[in-house]
C-alpha cells in the first residue's frame, strides 16, 4: 500500500487539493439549488422576472465554481460567494408570516379559545355544508365544551395516493356523541394550491383548524374520495383533558403570532407530536412521526391503542371510507363512522 511520506507526499497533496475543490463545488452547487429554490417562490418581482433573475443567480455560481480552478480567481470568488450569501440570508430571514392575507373561504378563519374551569369556548368551529369541492355553505359557530364530558380521543388518518404521506386529525369526544376534530394545515390564499416542496420555503403559513366531524372529516370521505382511517387512542382523561387544552393554547399563540408551515419539521403530524410529547413525557422520536402514514405502528409501539387488540385487527376495522359514502338520510355521520371502532 503507498504511503503519502515520504515518497509520494507531491501526488497525494494534489489529490487531496482536487478532492477539496470538488468538495467545495458539490458545497457551491447545493447551496445554489436551495437558495435558487428559494428565489423561484419568494423573490417580491413578477412571475416574468424570476426566470431571468435565476439565470443570472446560476451564472453567477458557476462563476463561483470555476473560479476554484484558478488560484488568482479563487478567494476573490469565495468572498463574492460569501457576500451575496449573506445579504440573500439577510433578505430571506426578513420574510415574517402574517394572518393578514386573502385566505381561502375553509381557511378564512382560525380557531381561538377561552377557558373557565372546565368549559372551553371554542370561536370559529368550522362546519360547512360540502357538496363538492367548490360547492359549499359557509358556516363559523362558537362552541361550549364541558371538559368533565371528554370521553373519547380519536386519530384519523387521510391518504390521497401513496400510503406513506397521510394527513393527521385528532377528534375530541364528549358525552351525547358530541365530537370536536382538531387538524393543523397549510393556511392556502385564495386560489392557492399545495406543493410539499414550496411547504419547504416559507410559501404557507400553519394553521390550526377546529371544525364539526360533519365537516373536516366528510369532506375527506365523501366528497374528495381520500382513504380515510380512524384509530381510537388510549389516554386516561387527565391526558385528553390537557391534549385538548393544548390545542386551545395553540390556536390562541397561532391567532396572535403567525408561523410558517414546514413540510419536514413543521407540520400536521410532527406539531401533534410536539404536544403529546408534554404530555407524555418521554415517548421517543421515531421516523414513523415523519412518514405519517405508518403512524399506526408507532402508537401501538406505545400502548396508545390499549393492549385488547393486536395491530393488525385495528389497522383492518380502521378504514372509514366505505362507510361514510353509504350514508344515508337521517344516519349521524359520527355514529356511521365508528361502526367498525374496536371496544
Amino acid at each position: 500500500m503507498h504511503r503519502c511520506f515520504p515518497f509520494h507526499a507531491p501526488r497525494c497533496k494534489t489529490a487531496l487539493r482536487w478532492t477539496g475543490r470538488v468538495l467545495i463545488i458539490l458545497l457551491i452547487t447545493l447551496i445554489a439549488t436551495i437558495a435558487g429554490t428559494g428565489f423561484w417562490y419568494q423573490l417580491p418581482v413578477p412571475e416574468g422576472f424570476k426566470i431571468p433573475a435565476l439565470i443570472l443567480w446560476g451564472v453567477f455560481c458557476l462563476g463561483v465554481a470555476a473560479g476554484e480552478f484558478s488560484s488568482k480567481r479563487r478567494k476573490k470568488a469565495r468572498i463574492a460567494f460569501i457576500i451575496v450569501l449573506t445579504a440573500a440570508l439577510t433578505w430571506w430571514i426578513s420574510i415574517t408570516p402574517s394572518n393578514d392575507r386573502i385566505w381561502a373561504d375553509d381557511l378564512a378563519h382560525t380557531v381561538t379559545g377561552t377557558i373557565k374551569g372546565n368549559i372551553v369556548t371554542l370561536q370559529n368551529v368550522r362546519n360547512f355544508n360540502w357538496r363538492t369541492r367548490q360547492d359549499y355553505d359557509q358556516k363559523w359557530e362558537s362552541r361550549d365544551y364541558d371538559l368533565t364530558k371528554l370521553q373519547s380521543v380519536d386519530l384519523f388518518l387521510s391518504t390521497w395516493g401513496n400510503p406513506d404521506i397521510a394527513h393527521t386529525l385528532i377528534s375530541f369526544g364528549f358525552a351525547g356523541d358530541h365530537y370536536v376534530t382538531f387538524s393543523f394545515e397549510i393556511r392556502k390564499e385564495h386560489g392557492e394550491a399545495y406543493s410539499p416542496i414550496a411547504g419547504f420555503f416559507k410559501q404557507y403559513e400553519l394553521a390550526l383548524i377546529a371544525a364539526d366531524e360533519n365537516d373536516i372529516i366528510r369532506t375527506r370521505t365523501n366528497v374528495r374520495k381520500e382513504a380515510v382511517s380512524l384509530y381510537r387512542v388510549q389516554l386516561s382523561p387527565e391526558q385528553g383533558r390537557r391534549l385538548f387544552l393544548s390545542y386551545v393554547t395553540r390556536g390562541n399563540e397561532l391567532a396572535k403570532t403567525p408561523v410558517y408551515y414546514n413540510t419536514l419539521t413543521s407540520n400536521c403530524t410532527t406539531v401533534v407530536f410536539d404536544m403529546t410529547r408534554v404530555i407524555v413525557p418521554g415517548i421517543p422520536m421515531d421516523y414513523r412521526v415523519l412518514i405519517s402514514g405508518r403512524l399506526p405502528g408507532y402508537i401501538y409501539d406505545q400502548g396508545g391503542f390499549g393492549t385488547k387488540h393486536n395491530l393488525a385487527d385495528i389497522i383492518k376495522s380502521a378504514p372509514i371510507t366505505d362507510l361514510a359514502l353509504g350514508m344515508k338520510p337521517g344516519d349521524n355521520y359520527s355514529t356511521l363512522i365508528r361502526t367498525n371502532l374496536p371496544d
